[in-house]
């Protein structure tokens, strides 16, 4: 990945050296391709040289009209948590620059936790769509006012074949905003789910015609060579040694990264590669990796070995699944009623198995190591159970939300609301879930959330 990884080191020394309208870049390829990896390790290096990251996902299931909010949310609950005097140029440049408007306060509170303003009670909220403007101004204010010759930033978004148009149209009234500097914008999509006419090329090519300059960095399969010395570092062996294995290896997974090293795992569970006591190296049988048979999809070979695994992890894996690209111990655990689910053995299994990863270890809270693995435990739900599952997962959180302290009313109704008017006939219980969706609605419109707001409205309209 050299040649990509100097394209996106030049693309970020463009943005903390050249004082220029904001910058933008594209990764783009296959699912599995290793883009995100490719985007992590880069921004990494740019960290060290003291530039600010600000981090968001879309996620085919959840509401893509917040990622932005909790992406900057998160950012400034990781300055606040570091209490460095060094960002206090930073805090000031905000005041200055968008005072106390509750338009991004209620959508990123922990920006007014930053500022150290206190209680938002005398912010009057703004509402309707003069507040979807005046957020979309702001936050290009905000921006404007966090990016500076001492710290760039570069506002990451991956899996944006996901993102709603109002995120779209405010990338582009970004990277339009001659005002901001030392900023740049990196994007990930897959291009398989992207033709010319999705709206997401629609966006780049208008931002393109209005003279921004847009570097695009395409992440195919890896190389045969490159595979050998992933099986190389791995098994701690001569790259001569593993070359017949990694050309098995390169046939059966074709070079995508996340496929090699899941087909690397599944060897060492199914006994065909293993560490020898008498020669204390790796060893494989080739001949039985040869007549493996495996699929030529991630998702539905991941499926099939989670297939193998006891009912419960099964059953804590779909779970999961319906929860969102990261969830909560606590949460999953409410949502699944069975008295012989162990929430511990279920996490330490899904670590080793590298299905899952520890994200914010004070909250408790994980995350898939990679979506296509979300979706592999998705698919162990039969399609045709699919409505149903979610809707007594969303039922099970519903009747244990007074248990925790945690706001779940978006996650129980993202699932109940799959299968409402299948399972719910009784008028009161309507009325009673038309009721929550009033009140997700009126939530999601006061962070800023519209799209989200119109689909919970709707859904309680039509339940009445």
């Amino acid at each position: 990945r050299q040649v990509h990884m100097s394209m996106m080191n030049h693309f970020f020394n463009t943005v903390v050296h050249v004082k220029l309208s904001p910058l933008m870049a594209m990764v783009s390829g296959c699912p599995g391709a290793g883009k995100s990896t490719l985007v992590h390790q880069s921004l990494h290096h740019f960290r060290n040289r003291c530039g600010l990251t600000i981090e968001g996902k879309f996620h085919k299931f959840s509401q893509q009209d917040s990622v932005l909010a909790y992406a900057f949310d998160s950012f400034f609950a990781k300055l606040t948590e570091s209490s460095n005097s060094v960002f206090d140029s930073m805090r000031h440049r905000i005041k200055d620059s968008i005072g106390l408007d509750s338009a991004l306060f209620e959508a990123i509170p922990n920006l007014l936790m930053f500022l150290q303003q206190g209680s938002t009670k005398d912010i009057t909220p703004i509402f309707g769509g003069i507040m979807s403007n005046r957020f979309e101004h702001k936050l290009c204010r905000l921006i404007n006012a966090i990016s500076s010759d001492e710290h760039p930033l570069i506002l990451f978004l991956d899996d944006l074949q996901w993102a709603d148009q109002t995120t779209l149209d405010l990338l582009w009234m970004l990277m339009l905003d001659p005002s901001i500097t030392h900023f740049g914008l990196l994007g990930c999509y897959r291009d398989n789910e992207v033709d010319d006419s999705h709206p997401l090329m629609d966006k780049l090519r208008v931002i393109q015609g209005r003279g921004v300059n847009l570097t695009t960095i395409h992440v195919g399969p890896i190389e045969r060579e490159s595979v050998n010395d992933l099986v190389s570092d791995a098994l701690c062996l001569p790259p001569r040694l593993t070359r017949p294995l990694s050309s098995v290896v390169y046939q059966k997974a074709g070079g995508v990264i996340l496929f090699v090293v899941r087909f690397l795992k599944s060897l060492k569970e199914d006994g065909l590669l293993y560490f020898s006591m008498t020669s204390r190296r790796w060893m494989w049988d080739l001949v039985e990796i040869k007549s493996k048979r495996v699929s030529d999809d991630v998702v539905r070979h991941t499926t099939l070995q989670m297939n193998v695994l006891p009912a419960p992890i099964k059953k804590g894996l779909m779970s999961a699944a319906c929860l969102g690209p990261s969830f909560d111990a606590a949460v999953l655990k409410l949502a699944i009623d069975d008295g012989d689910f162990d929430i511990d053995s279920f996490l330490e299994t899904c670590k080793d198995g590298g299905f899952i990863e520890e994200w914010r270890r004070d909250n408790d809270e994980y995350r898939w190591s990679h979506d296509q693995i979300q979706q592999a435990a998705y698919d162990l739900i039969p399609k045709e159970q699919q409505d149903i599952f979610h809707f007594f997962l969303g039922l099970t959180l519903s009747k244990k939300a007074k248990s925790t302290r945690k706001d779940i009313l978006f996650l129980i109704l993202d699932n109940v609301n799959i299968g409402i008017k299948k399972f719910v006939v009784d008028p009161e219980d309507l009325i009673q879930i038309a009721n929550l969706n009033l009140q997700a609605g009126n939530k999601a419109i006061s962070v800023s959330s519209f799209h989200s707001a119109a689909n919970y409205l709707e859904v309680g309209i039509g339940l009445l």
